[in-house]
């Protein structure tokens, strides 16, 4: 993860906003948003006082270099979103199903889980059979009745974070093909929540395959040679072999 998503992450899920956290560094709001947007490289020093000021800290833990996540996360994102979904083993009907009944509800929803991460790239595969949604406070009700014969599981906090208002500043819409588009939590409030769930066993192997999917879409290359279902679930499944 680089400096600058971590100053992110953990300033969100402080509830912080840039300037905030620029008052409790005794540091202008322009620079926090210097080094959130990559312009300028924080020390380490001053990456360990964003920590401190949001409440956080690190521990110690080494793992081998391996960019395997990065390349699956490509090879992902060569896909559609919706083949994307298909792929990382969530290709059962009702789920493509539900995606566009939440592309086409006039409600204020977020799609978030497992889902967003497979829509953003993340290779790792899923078994959910529901799809996680965050939906605002005001039209919770009507979204439950609307989507109610849809596999849609409503989760108004997860994890990290303070439910819609917050998802919803740095949420991304996605077009899912030419009928409408449905808005993703981002993937780095997606990590945040990854790094914060301290139930769910998975977490971990999320949070992996959701920063090899981020610096995939950061990475500037040439297009890969696309590659069919089949090859990419091998490519997935080979990937995943190394998680364990």
């Amino acid at each position: 993860m680089e400096a600058r998503d971590l100053i992110t992450l953990v300033r969100r899920r402080a509830g912080l906003s840039q300037q905030q956290l620029g008052e409790r560094l005794s540091r202008p709001q322009s620079t926090i948003a210097r080094w959130e947007n990559g312009d300028q490289e924080p020390s380490y020093r001053a990456v360990v006082g964003v920590m401190k000021a949001c409440g956080a800290q690190h521990g110690l833990q080494l793992f081998t270099y391996d960019a395997s996540d990065v390349r699956m996360a490509l090879s992902q994102l060569e896909h559609t979103p919706l083949e994307r979904l298909r792929v990382a083993g969530a290709a059962r009907a009702h789920l493509t199903s539900a995606l566009h009944a939440i592309a086409e509800c006039p409600l204020r929803l977020l799609v978030a889980g497992e889902a967003a991460a497979m829509l953003h790239g993340s290779p790792l595969s899923s078994h959910d059979e529901l799809f996680d949604v965050v939906c605002h406070p005001a039209d919770r009700t009507r979204a439950t009745r609307e989507l109610a014969d849809h596999p849609v599981r409503f989760v108004d906090q997860p994890a990290g974070t303070r439910g819609y208002r917050d998802l919803n500043a740095a949420a991304v819409d996605l077009s899912i093909d030419a009928g409408g588009s449905v808005r993703l939590v981002s993937i780095l409030d997606l990590l945040r929540i990854a790094l914060t769930d301290r139930i769910d066993p998975a977490a971990g192997r999320k949070a992996i395959a959701l920063d090899g999917a981020l610096r995939a879409q950061r990475t500037d290359t040439a297009p890969a040679i696309p590659l069919t279902d089949e090859q990419a679930r091998d490519r997935i499944a080979q990937w995943l072999t190394t998680q364990q």
